[in-house]
């Protein structure tokens, strides 16, 4: 959506259906802590697994089971999730994306790197939207959130269509 134009009654219906998906996949899913045994603030999860790119991948495809997605990358969940993942797993079922750094166009997959929030490996979230000078964030790890935008403007981002 371009600045200052008016956002459609679609768009912010789509963006309400994505969110009301995304609680409900936490819902279902158990949460990083129940799986593995970690704290929130243990990031040890990224360097062991790669939970959250394919919860990620999930969100968009949500009849796929995490295990099946795995498979389907040829990966074990110990694998660390990279772009070309999403690009393999969003091709292959026909998921429409683009990438552009991140701008005013949600929602839109973004890498983390480590010196953002203190990550040591490859950390993928969800960017939801843009408020003021924050970004609202889906993180499988730790929920929804809001972050300063000063640590997102401009990443590389996977904007899903």
């Amino acid at each position: 959506m371009k600045r200052g134009a008016i956002p459609s009654i679609r768009n912010s219906g789509r963006i309400t259906a994505l969110a009301v998906l995304i609680l409900l996949i936490l819902a279902l899913v158990p949460s990083a802590q129940a799986i593995y045994g970690f704290q929130e603030s243990d990031y040890r999860l990224q360097e062991q697994s790669n939970y959250c790119g394919i919860a990620l991948m999930q969100t968009f495809t949500p009849e796929v089971s995490q295990d099946d997605i795995a498979a389907a990358l040829f990966k074990s969940k110990r694998s660390l999730t990279y772009w070309g993942d999403f690009n393999y797993y969003f091709n292959r079922h026909g998921v429409k994306y683009h990438y552009t750094s991140l701008d005013d166009e949600f929602p839109a997959v973004v890498l983390l790197d480590a010196g953002t929030f203190r990550l040591t490996q490859n950390h993928f979230v969800l960017v939801l939207g843009r408020k003021n000078n924050f970004y609202t964030i889906f993180d499988p790890l730790k929920g929804i959130y809001r972050k300063p935008a000063m640590y997102l403007n401009g990443k590389k981002a996977l904007v899903i269509e």
